[in-house]
């Protein structure tokens, strides 16, 4: 049975994290297979790529300076990761239009925000909707994911435990190490990082990952807290490489497919219906240039009808488009996201 699944902001959610952290961390470099956002700063067109099926087979997007993604487009991306200094803003199109954005898994990491509309312009005010999907096969393949784990989406941000000196250290998903390595013992050890977490003090806890998808990087070391017999500390994915050049294998916190809010990072999405949120101005002409001069380019679509056309599924788009990311398989996996 297909199961994929859909976070449908139709114009109706608010939804807030902690603010924007200040912390300065290393500079980021997108992978092979991964995208960065557009010079201009707005968010790649990425259509559909042919000939291929399954994991791998939309580029990834990261996310680290202020991005926009505007106008009435289709977005097909693989694990979004929104990291320090980086924004994901949805910006409503000047006239109604349906803005559908596909990722495997979105994670927002410390330092890393995703917006949609503002307390002041929420999204829908001027008709449109925005429709996030989320996808992705059943790594378990229908079996018990105890029996048969799947493997978390990987952070950008990296545990790096093998350092020799601390400052060199971090925590994975932009977690500064001394938060990381204190575990729960001291109270207000966020203190030193308020900006991070919204002034908040108080004690951090390490995460693990999601139970039944705790397969490491490697594809085949099982995570575990179990203690080493030699240091006396968690092996949890152990490590890799010569004595001298030793690293951390990798695991997911957050299942997969999944929108996952990190420590420090954060969330806000600003709804029209159903609030009583004013509704955005109208833009004038100077302003209708910064969408392209689109305005009334997209036609008006009413909710219930675009509802409909998503739940029905005859001839649509969003059904081709599902079978050739799900590969034509089952699309199960883990739900839900974490914030630390």
């Amino acid at each position: 049975m297909l199961r994929w699944s859909l976070v449908a902001f139709l114009l109706a959610l608010v939804a807030l994290a902690s603010p924007k952290a200040g912390m300065a961390q290393p500079a980021s470099k997108a992978t092979a297979n991964e995208v960065p956002c557009n010079s201009d700063g707005t968010v790649p067109v990425q259509g559909l790529r042919q000939g291929s099926s399954g994991p791998g087979q939309q580029p990834d997007l990261l996310i680290d300076r202020d991005c926009k993604a505007q106008g009435a487009n289709t977005y097909y991306f693989g694990t979004v990761r929104i990291i320090n200094n980086g924004t994901l803003r949805f910006v409503e199109p000047a006239t109604a239009g349906k803005v559908n954005f596909w990722a495997s898994n979105i994670i927002v990491e410390n330092g890393g925000t995703l917006m949609a509309g503002t307390d002041t312009t929420p999204y829908g005010s001027r008709g449109s909707v925005l429709t996030i999907y989320l996808y992705g096969t059943d790594q378990s393949l229908g079996q018990d994911p105890t029996l048969k784990p799947g493997q978390g989406v990987l952070c950008h941000g990296k545990l790096n435990a093998q350092a020799p000196a601390d400052k060199d250290k971090t925590g994975p998903c932009g977690i500064p190490w001394d938060v990381w390595s204190d575990n729960g013992k001291t109270s207000g050890i966020t203190d030193k990082h308020k900006s991070d977490v919204g002034g908040v003090s108080d004690y951090f806890y390490q995460y693990g990952p999601m139970y039944g998808d705790y397969v490491c990087d490697d594809g085949v070391t099982k995570w575990t807290a179990n203690l080493d017999n030699v240091t006396k500390q968690p092996i949890l994915c152990g490590t890799t490489g010569p004595t001298e050049k030793k690293v951390d294998r990798q695991v997911g916190y957050f299942g997969y497919k999944v929108l996952a809010v990190s420590y420090g990072g954060t969330l806000q999405l600003f709804g029209y219906k159903g609030t009583a949120l004013p509704k955005a101005p109208a833009l004038n002409r100077n302003q209708l240039q910064g969408f392209g001069g689109l305005a009334g380019l997209f036609g008006s679509q009413s909710s219930n009808s675009a509802s409909a056309s998503l739940r029905s599924g005859k001839n649509s788009g969003e059904d081709k488009y599902r079978k050739l990311l799900l590969g034509g398989g089952s699309g199960g996996g883990s739900g839900g996201g974490s914030g630390g």
